[in-house]
């Protein structure tokens, strides 16, 4: 884990996310954003502000400011080092938020994981078979949960 502009953790060998975020050099509150013009322009679209949901949460880059905005945040991030940096990063907003090792997908099943070597956020799905058992990830259906008052779900 490195800490990132003195306000983010991100994996060990991320170099992606640096280099995006210091070309668009755009700060809220002092911290380096990603996206964010994606995200203010989704959240525009957003009336409530009860339950907000991010499934594949990452390090927490859009969790960070969502939870600053909605009553509740259910994240869900499946991969261990990303979860570990985003505790790292909500540590000043994790009151109302809660994070999930799961990922999320059709069925109740176990999955696998790659990442990239340069940008943790290349992260996807391969055959189980790849690790022999070893290293699944649990993976549940959202409605399992029977989340109420949901008014906003950034998927990644």
């Amino acid at each position: 884990m490195i800490l990132f502009d003195d306000t983010w953790w991100l994996p060990s060998g991320e170099t992606h996310l640096q280099q995006w975020m210091k070309a668009a050099n755009h700060r809220v509150d002092g911290r380096l954003t990603y996206q964010r013009n994606k995200y203010d322009a989704a959240l525009g679209y957003c009336e409530s502000r009860r339950t907000a949901i991010v499934a594949g949460a990452h390090v927490g880059l859009f969790s960070y400011w969502m939870a600053a905005v909605f009553a509740v945040l259910h994240a869900f991030e499946p991969h261990h080092d990303h979860r570990f940096c985003w505790e790292a990063n909500m540590r000043r907003r994790r009151k109302n938020a809660h994070l999930y090792a799961v990922a999320l997908g059709a069925s109740q099943d176990a999955v696998a994981l790659e990442t990239g070597p340069a940008s943790s956020g290349d992260t996807y799905v391969v055959p189980k078979e790849r690790v022999n058992g070893h290293g699944l990830i649990p993976m549940m259906r959202l409605d399992d949960y029977h989340l109420r008052d949901v008014d906003f779900i950034k998927v990644d």
